[in-house]
């Protein structure tokens, strides 16, 4: 996209097959974002214009597209600047240092959907490994304190077994 308006086009029609027209395909562009915020403000003929400049000038494709639909999202998905690997390295060091703190959704580790199923499964398997540590040192804990308290307080019935001379 270097000199180019349209950050990136997506052949919806390729990702869903049967969301395209018969014979031809279905092409979602992005313009905008945080290299042309006044992109959103564009009326629908100059943005159609940027698109079909930038897009169909790659595609070689040339007259009008059958369908149009515009649609401005002022704050649309993240876009990463630099910087972004030192922080994603400063969000993992935390999450290492505070077992249970997790750091996930599209501003970190991917914008597209299957990058957030993605994340949301490292984080669920990282959280359950934290549970299943947890519990085992709460059952240790447990298991420990128990020990102390049958050596401190023996029971009645070892009580009454010790009384009678028994070695149960």
């Amino acid at each position: 996209t270097e000199g180019r308006e349209t950050l990136g086009c997506l052949w919806t029609s390729s990702i869903f097959p049967d969301a395209g027209p018969e014979g031809g395909v279905l092409l979602r562009a992005m313009v905008g974002g945080a290299r042309y915020p006044n992109a959103v403000d564009l009326d629908d003929e100059q943005l159609l214009s940027i698109v079909k400049r930038d897009v169909f000038d790659m595609l070689g494709a040339s007259g009008s597209p059958d369908l149009v639909r515009i649609f401005r999202h002022r704050r649309g998905i993240p876009q990463y600047g630099l910087g972004h690997g030192a922080l994603l390295r400063a969000a993992d060091a935390a999450e290492l240092a505070h077992p249970g703190l997790y750091f996930t959704g599209s501003a970190f580790r991917g914008v597209a959907m299957i990058d957030c199923v993605a994340d949301g499964r490292r984080v669920t398997a990282s959280s359950a490994r934290t549970a299943i540590a947890q519990s085992m040192v709460m059952a240790l804990s447990v298991t420990a304190r128990q020990c102390a308290l049958a050596k401190r307080e023996p029971s009645p019935a070892a009580r009454a077994a010790s009384a009678a001379g028994s070695t149960t």
